[in-house]
């Protein structure tokens, strides 16, 4: 008996029940179609040589038949390799028309040589049947090319796919199918390729036959992995071991009998442990199973019920519970399906919410700021340990961080620190990002070195979220453990991230709510309280409960002429001296108020006239022993005082009386004020520049001498005096750099110089004493011939005593050392003064004054040699 024809035929058979199997598992499915189309290649492969090794098959039937194994054997690898596309989802590919060209043009061609004879060379008669032997032409290498590089890249494609692939089962197909092919494409290529070509006939041609290795490989993953088709019970199988649900199936007792990977991750029991086992090990309701037993019978389903669900180490986990009854063929019950959903993140996301919603409410309460931050404390512990919790705000006029709300075990107080400090919660509010570290951590990652010696020991755990408006950090959010170094986790950085806009939300509310309400009782400006709270003070404490009550009105004198001479922001500097320094005096229960530009009140509950007047003398006394720089700011106050011994008066009687005797005060010290002005704008002048002093007296001198002699009355001449001294003072105003330049002024800030008789100008006027002469000193720098400034006045224009002082102020001047020049001799500087008599100055006091200078010059030489004379006898 021929065994390799029992052999073909045998793999003929199974080729076409393969064939028909696999359509009719899924005949609609293209992987299927390829497939089968590929099983009939090696069947009618199978079938050819049938014929061929049959010892009693003519040559002429072994040539046809030959033909007819072409048709399989040459075209098997182009199905091959559109089955593994299809397998690995090359969809792309897929959808090519050239695919197909490409594909199946090839194996046309191929099978068009081997029936036009250029492939085949010998039959020989064999003791198994015909031998067949591959011709020496090139296309029997191109086929071999062919054959080999098809096979090849179905092989890469099934690897690569089986690499990437996440999905067991894929995994495992793809496995069985590569080795199965490999081995078939081992030992066909000996026996159909090798063997022939190396002239070794005892072996026939098997490759149709070891095919049969690759078949069953196919139909092992058909069977055993499902690879063709998906069948019900297959998708219920992964729908149950995949869902993310937990699964039970109980019996008629409700009874667990198989229960989804789900459910054992999330009890902790194993698989046997919970076989037959009641459905009660879950939960703990009261007749929990006779419920769902009975709801089960009347086919009632439960939906999302909310239970708690009992793990092995006995957690109780929030979850849904779901159920439905499973009927039998009869239309009884067979069991109960339960499905169970962990809702422990939602049920954490509606605490989170509750929190958030809990908070906003809080910062639209009239709670105050540090309540708030208490309130916060407490909704923040039901969602995360805050044991040790603080919260560190930004001050941005100080550039600081301070620590408004800290509660901790090991470090009750946290000192304010700078927003460079080398700490963590400084990083968190420099970078805006948050920071979370143990011990661990700080030891491991490079960039946390620099914050080692600040995290220490003691501290196990820190986590810290910046605190944001929009995109500006006011500040950080602190929780950390001293204890427990797993007690947060980097889910937690997500946690307090999520809070932390609507904590700063509500924090910078509650902060802009009071500073709203700290404005509405308090001066901007001063910080101390505003006329609205001082008179709502007032009618209340106007009352026998507060009696003694006393008030006290003050008035700063000079303020106007500080905000025209230096500015109004220097004005400010005063003011806000000035109200520290009531402060500093002050008592607790005092109430110390701005009510108006320059007035001020102090309210004194329980305070008698006498206390009140020692009060007063103690302010007089800390203004006249202040010595802040500069000088200008040195208050200088009118006040004046009353008190409420007993007998009821209203509130604006009480007022009335204060403001009385404060203007009786600022009457009785105007001359004493107006030298405090006078003292003070000398002293400011003379620190400025030191020649000043020397320079007024020599000019005040020179300048009653011509006054004098031209014969100005008493009254001029003490205005002259008046002028000698302050004709400059509005260079108070001018900034040093400009004052004290050494070289040429440019012309703006000549243009700036000039200024300065105009801001005497108004310092004059605005105080009764020195206005006789504001005008004097704003004309002083007008020439004879109207080239001067600031209003190019001529001639007689300019007033008498601005000429005398523009005449002798020249001439000191020029023999005086300045930043800019050098001094000049009296004789040249006489000769500068004669030399613009009628174009700077006026020529007829030029005359006089020069007689003046010549005359006190003979004097002083004769006077040396009265002297002499004296020595002599």
């Amino acid at each position: 008996m021929n065994i390799y024809l029992f052999l073909h035929f045998f793999a003929f058979l199974v080729y076409c029940y393969l064939l028909v199997f696999v359509l009719w598992k899924d005949p609609k499915s293209p992987l299927n179609r390829v497939c089968a189309a590929f099983l009939a290649c090696f069947a009618l492969w199978s079938f050819g040589f049938i014929f061929i090794h049959n010892l009693n098959t003519p040559r002429d039937t072994a040539v046809l038949f030959n033909k007819v194994i072409s048709l399989g054997g040459i075209s098997f690898s182009s199905f091959f390799l559109w089955f593994c596309l299809i397998l690995t989802e090359q969809k792309k590919i897929l959808k090519s028309k050239l695919f197909y060209l490409l594909i199946f043009i090839l194996p046309l061609l191929f099978i068009y040589k081997q029936w036009t004879g250029f492939m085949v060379s010998i039959f020989s008669k064999e003791s198994y049947g015909w031998s067949i032997m591959w011709s020496k032409s090139i296309w029997s290498y191109l086929f071999y090319l062919y054959y080999l590089s098809f096979i090849a890249i179905g092989l890469y494609l099934i690897l690569n796919f089986g690499r990437k692939t996440e999905e067991p089962l894929k995994k495992k197909q793809t496995k069985i199918i590569f080795t199965t092919v490999i081995i078939v494409l081992i030992l066909g290529s000996l026996t159909d390729v090798l063997f022939p070509n190396l002239n070794i006939y005892t072996i026939p041609p098997l490759a149709n036959v070891i095919t049969l290795i690759w078949a069953f490989g196919i139909v092992y993953a058909i069977v055993k992995y499902k690879l063709m088709v998906i069948t019900p019970a297959l998708a219920a199988d992964n729908i149950i071991f995949t869902m993310a649900d937990s699964l039970i199936l109980l019996d008629r007792q409700g009874n667990i009998v198989t229960a989804n990977k789900a459910t054992l991750d999330l009890s902790g029991y194993g698989k046997d442990e919970l076989k037959e086992k009641s459905v009660e090990i879950f939960f703990a309701e009261k007749d929990f199973k006779n419920t769902l037993l009975d709801r089960a019978i009347k086919k009632e389903a439960i939906r999302n019920c909310e239970l708690g669900f009992k793990t092995k180490t006995g957690d109780v986990i929030p979850t849904f519970f779901s159920s439905s009854t499973m009927m039998d063929e009869a239309g009884g019950m067979a069991g109960i399906v339960c499905i169970i959903k962990d809702i422990t993140e939602r049920k954490q996301d509606e605490k989170l919410h509750q929190v958030l919603y809990n908070i906003s409410k809080a910062a639209n309460s009239p709670i105050s700021l540090d309540e708030l931050y208490q309130f916060i404390h407490k909704e923040l512990s039901t969602v995360i340990d805050t044991t040790n919790f603080y919260i560190a705000l930004v001050d941005e006029k100080e550039d600081k961080i301070f620590f408004p709300y800290n509660i901790d075990n090991t470090k009750p107080v946290h000192l304010p620190r700078t927003i460079n400090h080398n700490s963590l919660v400084a990083q968190v509010i420099r970078t805006g990002e948050p920071i979370f570290v143990n011990q661990e951590m700080i030891k491991g990652k490079r960039f946390m070195e620099e914050f080692k010696e600040w995290f220490g020991m003691l501290r196990k755990v820190w986590l810290g979220v910046p605190l944001k408006i929009e995109d500006k950090v006011i500040g950080a959010m602190v929780v950390q453990s001293y204890t427990n170094p797993e007690l947060y986790s980097e889910k937690d950085i997500q946690l307090l991230e999520f809070v932390s806009s609507q904590v700063a939300t509500a924090i910078e509310r509650k902060r802009t709510e009071e500073r709203i309400k700290h404005l509405s009782f308090h001066d901007f400006l001063t910080g101390l309280y505003n006329r609205a709270y001082f008179e709502e003070e007032l009618k209340r404490m106007n009352n026998p409960r507060y009696y003694p009550l006393s008030i006290i009105s003050l008035d700063v004198n000079g303020l106007k002429v500080i905000n025209d001479t230096f500015g109004h922001d220097q004005g400010d500097k005063l003011l806000q001296h000035l109200a520290s320094l009531l402060t500093s005096i002050s008592r607790k229960g005092d109430i110390i108020a701005r009510v108006g530009g320059d007035e001020f009140a102090i309210l004194l509950p329980s305070t008698s006239s006498q206390a009140t007047l020692d009060f007063c003398e103690r302010v007089r006394k800390v203004c006249l022993k202040d010595d802040i720089e500069p000088a200008h700011l040195r208050v200088n106050l009118a006040l004046g005082h009353v008190t409420q011994e007993g007998e009821y008066k209203d509130i604006n009687t009480l007022l009335k009386e204060a403001d009385q005797k404060m203007y009786q005060d600022k009457l009785f010290s105007a001359k004493s004020r107006e030298r405090h002005l006078l003292d003070s704008f000398g002293l400011i002048l003379a620190e400025r520049d030191p020649h000043t002093e020397d320079h007024a007296q020599r000019l005040q001198e020179l300048a009653l001498a011509l006054g004098k002699k031209i014969g100005l009355s008493g009254y001029q001449l003490n205005n002259l005096r008046l002028l000698a001294l302050l004709h400059d003072i509005g260079k108070i105003g001018i900034p040093d750099n400009i004052l004290f330049k050494i070289y040429t002024l440019t012309p703006s800030e000549w243009e700036r110089m000039k200024v300065h008789s105009q801001i005497g100008y108004r310092m004059a006027k605005n105080i009764p004493d020195f206005s006789p002469i504001a005008q004097e000193i704003l004309y002083h720098h007008e020439h004879w011939d109207g080239s001067g400034y600031p209003e190019g006045l001529k001639k007689e224009e300019i007033p008498i005593l601005s000429r005398i002082i523009s005449i002798v102020d020249a001439y000191d001047v020029m023999q005086s050392r300045r930043p800019y020049k050098g001094t000049v001799s009296k004789t040249k500087a006489l000769k500068e003064i004669k030399s613009c008599a009628g174009t700077q100055f006026d020529p007829q006091l030029v005359e006089i004054f020069l007689k003046i200078v010549k005359n006190k010059a003979s004097r002083e030489r004769k006077e040396p040699d009265k002297g002499k004379d004296k020595e002599k006898t």
